[in-house]
């Protein structure tokens, strides 16, 4: 996911996304990612959508990055629908730093090479 932090503005006019069309900013310590113009679903409920919900064209995301000390991000995400719900709602949790944590990037793309290949270079690093 590509999160512009430059102040541009999205395009116009905006084309919906499954994810949203995400813009961020810094407020001191925080990356704040404001998510909007997201592809409308009616209700979804299938693995290949990640169990995806319904979410409408007025559907706004905002998560917050807030860096505690150099070891914990604080992680929080508020979902506004006022078509799909009574009120927004927020889910926030910490998230710590694990040095031996690797994570590979992956993603959704006819043939799936990438993951496969990064799996394969892993395996061949640990053979040293």
């Amino acid at each position: 996911r590509i999160i512009p932090i430059d102040g541009q503005l999205q395009a116009k006019p905006p084309v919906p996304q499954w994810d949203g069309n995400p813009r961020g900013r810094w407020d001191a310590n925080t990356l704040i990612v404001e998510s909007t113009e997201f592809r409308i679903v009616d209700s979804m409920r299938e693995t290949s959508a990640l169990l995806r919900s319904r979410q409408t064209e007025h559907q706004r995301v905002v998560e917050r990055f807030a860096f505690v000390d150099q070891d914990t991000v604080r992680y929080s995400l508020t979902l506004d629908d006022p078509d799909t719900y009574t009120q927004p709602w927020t889910v926030a949790f910490p998230v710590q730093r694990d040095d031996d944590y690797v994570q590979f990037e992956h993603a959704c793309h006819e043939g799936n090479y990438s993951v496969p290949n990064a799996l394969r270079g892993a395996r061949a690093q640990e053979l040293h």
